[in-house]
This record gives C-alpha cells, structure tokens and sequence, in this order.
C-alpha cells in the first residue's frame, strides 16, 4: 500500500491497493474499521516516522509512490519481510501447545478463515430466503474485489461439500451407536473420538478444495505480488 493509493479513496478507512493482474496499479479497494484507520494514522505519525529516510511524519508530506509501511531500515515493508515476521513468531507460537495440538497454517489460510465465517454468517442472515442471500452474496463478492464470480462458487462448493461429508458421517455415526449402544462414545483406531474424527474428516474436504490446483487466481493474488 502507498500513501497515494491511501488518499485516493478520499473516505475513511478505505484505500487502493495493487491486484493481480492490475499491472503495478493500485485500482482494487480495501475496506477496514474507523478504528483501524485510526491505529493507521497514529502509525504515520509515530513508528514510521522513526523509520521515514526523510523524517516525514504527516500523511500530507508523502508522496503518492512512497510505501506506507516501512522495515526498520526504511524500506518498503514488502511480502518477504511479512513472512520473515511470521516464521519468526509462529515457531515460538507453536511451542506454547503441546505437540499433539500443533496446527500448521498460513497467513493466506486466515484469508480463507475469514471469507468462510463471513459467507456462513450472511447465508444464515438470509435465512433461508435465496434472493436475500444472492444480494448479500454479490454484495460481499464486490467488497473482495473478485472479478470472476466461479471465485464465490468455489467457496459455497467448499462449504456445502463440508456440510455434505458431515451430516453423512454423523447420520453413519447415529445409525452404529442405535446398533451397537455402546456404553461410551465409539473411537478411531487411533484412540480419536468418532465426532472428532468426523469433523477432521470434514475440515480435509475444506483443505482439499481450497489447495492451489483447487483454486481459482482470485484466491491468491497477494502471493505473486512483490
């Protein structure tokens, strides 16, 4: 982001950033809180100015191509210095947990978190009314950015495909307990209660739709920019 394409929306707490295929231009709008856009100024004022080759602590004194971001030698803090900052605590993170509850995720993995809570929370907030949930939906599709619509699709896919494996695998799961009335609840050969198991079995479908081959090039656009 640069302080250019930050002025450019002329409204709080938006800004224009570079997408794929946009060719170095900044013509894709991102949307965050007040007070976000708050801690963001203060930034300017405080922690980049500390940084800024030129002292520069107003938003008013960048030009339109400097960074907003800046790395502790006052470059632009770019994708490769994201990652050495998240390898560098994630390892620390881990060792707070046992090694049995270790999960290895990615930054683009709470993208895909977060498009997923948010499309689950709207399609409930339509309850049941399909033109209601196509509005919000189309609404939610603008606001990302996507410009192929098979982006949308790919993650309801994902989501009614989890939900699919889960009712079966749970309705498998009733049917044998009716059976068997076992005295506790049934296990996995490895010892993993069978709901548990169930809902890891489900949460494979969703890694397994959402792997690159998987994706479409809206799900990764972040990736290829420097």
């Amino acid at each position: 982001m640069t302080a250019g394409g930050y002025r450019a929306t002329r409204h709080p707490g938006h800004a224009l950033v570079k997408n794929k295929g946009s060719r170095g231009r900044e013509e894709k709008t991102i949307h965050f809180t007040t007070s976000l856009d708050r801690h963001l100024l203060r930034y300017i004022q405080t922690e980049r100015a500390k940084y800024d080759p030129h002292g520069r602590s107003r938003l008013e004194d960048l030009d339109d191509r400097d960074p907003l971001f800046l790395t502790r030698t006052g470059k632009p803090y770019n994708r490769p210095a994201f990652y050495h900052h998240w390898n560098k605590l994630f390892a620390p993170a881990q060792r707070q947990f046992k090694k049995e509850e270790h999960v290895e995720f990615t930054a683009h993995d709470l993208r895909h978190l977060r498009v997923t809570r948010t499309v689950t929370k709207l399609r409930r907030d339509a309850k049941g009314d399909r033109a209601v949930e196509a509005e919000l939906l189309e609404g939610f599709k603008e606001l990302m950015g996507w410009r192929s619509p098979e982006t949308m699709a790919t993650y309801l896919k994902t989501m009614n495909k989890r939900q699919a494996i889960q009712a079966v695998l749970d309705d498998e799961e009733a049917q044998e307990q009716e059976t068997s009335h076992p005295l506790s609840p049934p296990t996995s050969p490895s010892g993993q209660p069978e709901p548990e198991l169930n809902q890891e079995l489900a949460h494979r479908a969703d890694a397994q739709m959402l792997r690159p081959e998987n994706n479409t090039d809206e799900f990764d656009w972040y990736e290829d920019e420097e």
